[in-house]
């Protein structure tokens, strides 16, 4: 609907913190949206074009940023959708070749020019140096870039048990009561998210300052977590079809593939959600639409609390961030007056 994909485009404009002059994190985050979105109508409609192109599109990203290369992973999607849709073998692996020739196709096309202007040596020994970065920056290293992805997922479990916690006492209610009590039973779910939203205030689930990260950082993990727990969900339910299972396997995918290959623990992802936001919120949506049966209802009271902070957070940091390199820094009143277009 037109109004969740404006809205989920307006949050995802929001807690993309990162300046426009990074030109190399846009463009990632614009191919990866092209790629996905290709991949996607290849395997609904069965097109070889649009595998090919999605392969060629990734394959230029890595020309963007060489740490792009881990955005192969998507091919999972085809692998998944084959298994959902009962494809042969033989069928699966040939979308799987489309992907790769296009793949090897978009690499060729930035590779091809860089090695005919500056030899293979240079481009080999450029390489070499990326491998060295870690030696001088521990942070760079593969290990720390996914263990600063797993310890802010880790860290949020100390949050998402108490929305847990809520929705687990809630489901109890509604199994313990008479079955005929369903306004009872939904009105006690309603009233034991009241103390959690204020137990989550006041123990600093986000700050109010939302000039700073904190403001969006611990609702944004907890809103992917339950995409991801979503996601997940649909993709095992049997009255779910083959093209809402994709979907769902897609935005998983973009989520963890965001944060692989960089520094910044999962900031990454909550940079690049122009495709997860509007279709997670019609994900929610609809699960609350057809999940009918009074039981469901404390795990919708919770899915909704996530995306209550979200937005409400999101859309405040949206208004209010100005990013900074060095954080702390004041009195930044240096002018540039030599070059034109940054003055």
């Amino acid at each position: 609907p037109t109004w969740i994909a404006f809205i989920g485009e307006m949050l995802a404009l929001s807690l993309c913190w990162l300046p426009s002059a990074v030109l190399y994190n846009y463009l990632t985050y614009a191919l990866l949206l092209l790629g996905t979105m290709l991949l996607y109508q290849g395997l609904v409609k069965n097109q070889k074009r649009y595998l090919i192109a999605a392969g060629a599109v990734l394959g230029i990203n890595v020309g963007v940023r060489i740490s792009n290369l881990v955005q192969v992973g998507l091919i999972l999607a085809v692998w998944g959708y084959g298994i959902i849709g009962r494809k042969k073998s033989s069928q699966v692996w040939k979308e799987t070749g489309w992907c790769v020739v296009g793949y090897l196709g978009g690499f060729l096309i930035f590779l091809v020019p860089i090695l005919s202007i500056y030899g293979v040596n240079a481009y080999t020994e450029g390489i070499s140096r990326l491998f060295i970065i870690p030696a001088h920056a521990s942070d760079y290293s593969a290990g720390a870039m996914l263990e600063g992805m797993v310890w802010a997922y880790f860290h949020s479990a100390y949050w998402l048990k108490r929305f847990l916690l809520a929705a687990g006492v809630g489901v109890l209610l509604c199994l313990a009561l008479p079955r005929r009590w369903r306004r009872v039973k939904q009105a006690f779910s309603v009233l034991l998210f009241v103390p959690a939203i204020w137990w989550l205030r006041e123990n600093g689930f986000y700050s109010n300052d939302t000039t700073t990260y904190n403001a969006v950082f611990y609702p944004s993990v907890i809103f992917l977590t339950m995409v991801i727990g979503l996601g997940g969900f649909q993709i095992l339910r049997r009255k779910a079809d083959k093209e809402e299972k994709l979907l769902a396997g897609l935005l998983i995918l973009t989520v963890l593939v965001a944060s692989l290959g960089g520094n910044n623990a999962i900031y990454s992802s909550i940079n690049n959600l122009f495709l997860v936001l509007p279709c997670a919120f019609w994900m929610i949506l609809k699960f609350c639409r057809d999940q009918k049966e009074v039981v469901w209802f404390p795990v919708k009271c919770m899915l909704l609390l996530a995306v209550f902070f979200v937005l409400v957070q999101g859309a405040r940091f949206g208004v209010s961030f100005v990013y900074e390199e060095a954080t702390g820094g004041r009195n930044m009143n240096t002018q540039i007056e030599d070059i034109p277009v940054l003055k």
